[in-house]
């Protein structure tokens, strides 16, 4: 201290870490001491705090109700699909009970998905349904990278395995990947608490993915259901051409939608198959002519608003 007042040296009170580590090596740590001293306080003082009335629990009344949070359980998913017309798999109670798989690992799977618009559906195994979240840019890379995640009604744990096109007209129309898929497990130990607090830590062991990541509540629009995916970690590296492939059979958006065919049914509950059974029995036979591919709907036109003429003004006069 002496010598940096002398030499006006400022930057010799600054120590980087391998130079403090040095000399704390050197002349051992100065605190050292202070460690083993106990402090006591004066009598006076104690009495003092001790004759003191219990302090009052402040409870500052809500300016306005907290909003109602929607119902994400099955049965928001039920309400919006349609047995008879939609491939997608229907809950089960079954499947619901059996949460876990046998050696007690929770499943993951990240389903792309070309609907209205692409987006990639994150998805959990959690007390026995699957927590979803959409998250429109995919699952970041790169650390600290943040997506948002808009989380959605659950879905039945047999919609892990769901590859196909859902017919247009129905909630979600449009073709569904099974871009990647694994075990998951929470930092915590106990993921179901976890997603009530609002933060997961988890670590993704996938086709694809394989690290951390962090799901994080938006505490600013709770409402809103918004949610944060952030990478944690390392960053992860995808082998080219696997973002346009399925983890599972290995096609395209576009090669899945020409195939038009349903995988689901194999996974599928008893109850569920007999209710397709009508939509079964409809299937082409072996040698028909196959239909001709369908297209992806597409988005009406926007018409531009343009100026009124002078004959349209005159009308809007009269």
């Amino acid at each position: 201290m002496e010598k940096a007042l002398q030499g006006k040296r400022e930057k010799s009170l600054y120590f980087r870490p391998a130079a403090a580590l040095k000399r704390l090596g050197k002349i051992g740590d100065l605190f050292a001491p202070a460690l083993t001293l106990k402090q006591k306080l004066p009598t006076e003082f104690t009495q003092a705090l001790q004759a003191l009335p219990p302090p009052k629990q402040a409870r500052w009344p809500r300016s306005s109700p907290r909003p109602a949070v929607r119902d994400k359980s099955l049965r928001e998913y039920e309400a919006k699909r349609h047995a008879d017309q939609t491939p997608e798999p229907m809950p089960s109670t079954a499947r619901r009970r059996g949460s876990r798989k046998a050696d007690g690992s929770l499943r993951f799977v990240i389903q792309k998905h070309r609907a209205s618009h692409l987006h990639y559906d994150f998805r959990l195994e959690m007390e026995g349904v699957l927590r979803s979240w959409a998250v429109p840019k995919g699952p970041p890379l790169e650390p600290r990278q943040a997506r948002l995640a808009m989380h959605v009604e659950d879905h039945p744990l047999d919609y892990a395995d769901f590859e196909g096109t859902i017919p247009p007209g129905n909630y979600g129309a449009g073709t569904v990947m099974v871009w990647d898929r694994g075990t998951y497990e929470d930092e915590s130990g106990d993921p179901a608490r976890a997603f009530r607090t609002g933060k997961l830590h988890l670590h993704l062991h996938g086709g694809k993915l394989d690290g951390e990541w962090i799901l994080l509540r938006d505490r600013r629009a709770e409402e809103d259901n918004k949610w944060l995916l952030l990478k944690a970690g390392a960053e992860q590296q995808l082998p080219a051409g696997a973002d346009d492939r399925s983890i599972v059979t290995g096609r395209t958006l576009d090669e899945i939608w020409d195939a038009n065919d349903a995988q689901w049914e194999s996974h599928r509950s008893r109850a569920g198959a007999a209710k397709s059974g009508r939509a079964e029995a409809k299937a082409p036979r072996r040698g028909a002519k196959k239909p001709a591919a369908r297209a992806t709907p597409k988005r009406p036109a926007t018409k531009s608003r343009q100026a009124p003429t002078k004959s349209r003004r005159r009308t809007q006069a009269r």
